[in-house]
Order: C-alpha cells, then sequence, then structure tokens
C-alpha cells in the first residue's frame, strides 16, 4: 500500500527509516574528498553511532 506507512508501527522499519540515509551520507564522497582507506570500517562505525544514538528511544519518539 503506497502511504501505508505509519511511525511508531514497526521498531525496525522505523528504525531503518532513520538510519538509511546515514549509509547514504557515510557513502557519498565529493571529488575533493581523500579516499577512504577503509569504507566499511567507516560505514559501521557510522552506524554503530546511530544505533548508540537510538538506544533507549521508542519507535515512535523518533
Amino acid at each position: 500500500m503506497i502511504g501505508g506507512y505509519t511511525q511508531g508501527s514497526d521498531m525496525l522499519l522505523d528504525q531503518a527509516v532513520r538510519i538509511v540515509p546515514r549509509i547514504y551520507e557515510s557513502l557519498a564522497q565529493s571529488l575533493n574528498s581523500a579516499a577512504s582507506s577503509d569504507a566499511f570500517l567507516e560505514l559501521a562505525a557510522t552506524l554503530r553511532a546511530e544505533l548508540r544514538e537510538g538506544e533507549g528511544r521508542t519507535a515512535i519518539s523518533t
């Protein structure tokens, strides 16, 4: 169903909606950016930080 997402109805989906933009930001690289020494390590650090930030949140308060 299009438009069927309701925040708070599915905690995993709420988490994904919150994290996916951070994943895209982490993977983005401009022409002026230095090459990453380990893109997967940087992505993992970004996700860990996001998950720590989200700990204790209920799906309704995101």
